[in-house]
């Protein structure tokens, strides 16, 4: 199951989202996500498609990625530790990223 799950521009600030069975914060093209915290999903803690804005976020436990994004979404000031299979996956990098535990690639998170 998803946690929480917003529209095409949407904006979701300072939720969390934690022990969903799938994806913990879900939302769609041209959306901001900041402030939230996610941890302990089964898969992702953070999705947001492209053209997103996702910054100054926690995402930590989860079953996949911390944060997984659409090609074209940017990601920075984000705080993303022991997830299973890295930090970020895709997206466009702005900068500021903490990045710790398995899985992580350094490029993903300077």
């Amino acid at each position: 199951s998803y946690g929480i799950v917003a529209d095409d521009g949407s904006t979701l600030s300072g939720n969390t989202a934690y022990n969903n069975g799938h994806t913990g914060i879900y939302t769609s093209l041209g959306s901001t996500v900041s402030d939230n915290t996610a941890y302990s999903n089964g898969h992702i803690g953070i999705y947001a498609s492209s053209g997103s804005t996702v910054f100054n976020n926690t995402a930590r436990s989860n079953g996949h990625f911390g944060i997984s994004l659409g090609a074209t979404a940017a990601y920075r000031g984000n705080v993303l530790t022991n997830n299973v299979s890295g930090g970020v996956l895709g997206g466009v990098n702005r900068g500021s990223n903490y990045c710790d535990g398995t899985g992580v690639v350094s490029a993903d998170c300077p």
